[in-house]
């Protein structure tokens, strides 16, 4: 069984990353992202951030992975986020293929650490476990200034559908 992301929302998480995305929001404290708000044009977003889960048999400074965390959020709630970084996209991201980076240490389980939201021109926006604990890392969104540095070597993980019936 693999370590899954985590979503605890009625509406199927690949629905929800699916909707047309117009500014990104980052809370960016100096070892990097601690989470990403993605915003939707009905005033809605969807939080990602990462959390560690335990693993067997590994050395100790490799004994835990990052987990994908949803959230999603309500505009009707004024929660105070802080937020560092507010990007406005030029042009709206509309997902049209959701996958999961799914890494696979053996013998533990697979772990959802990752994904690539993909649009119709084939743009990409990349979202991992980052290299420091409780980060994350994030490619494709101009303007962040970012590097996309995963916690694992990019080549460990392989590249998987998000199905809307059965997946969260």
């Amino acid at each position: 069984m693999a370590l899954q992301f985590i979503w605890n929302h009625p509406e199927p998480l690949v629905e929800r990353l699916t909707r047309e995305i117009v500014r990104v929001s980052i809370s960016r404290p100096s070892r990097g992202p601690e989470f990403v708000v993605f915003w939707n044009t009905d005033g809605s977003g969807t939080k990602i951030r990462s959390y560690l889960e335990s693993l067997i048999d590994q050395p100790e400074w490799e004994d835990e992975i990052g987990i994908l965390n949803f959230e999603f959020v309500d505009p009707n709630i004024n929660d105070i986020m802080v937020l560092d970084d507010v990007v406005h996209l030029e042009v709206r991201f509309k997902a049209s293929i959701i996958e999961k980076l799914t890494i696979h240490l053996p013998p533990n389980p697979a772990a959802e650490s990752g994904l690539v939201l993909i649009d119709d021109c084939n743009r990409e926006i990349l979202i991992a476990a980052g290299c420091f604990p409780f980060t994350l890392t994030i490619g494709g969104i101009i303007g962040l200034g970012s590097e996309f540095n995963p916690e694992r070597a990019i080549d460990l993980y392989s590249r998987e559908p998000l199905l809307s019936s059965g997946d969260r």
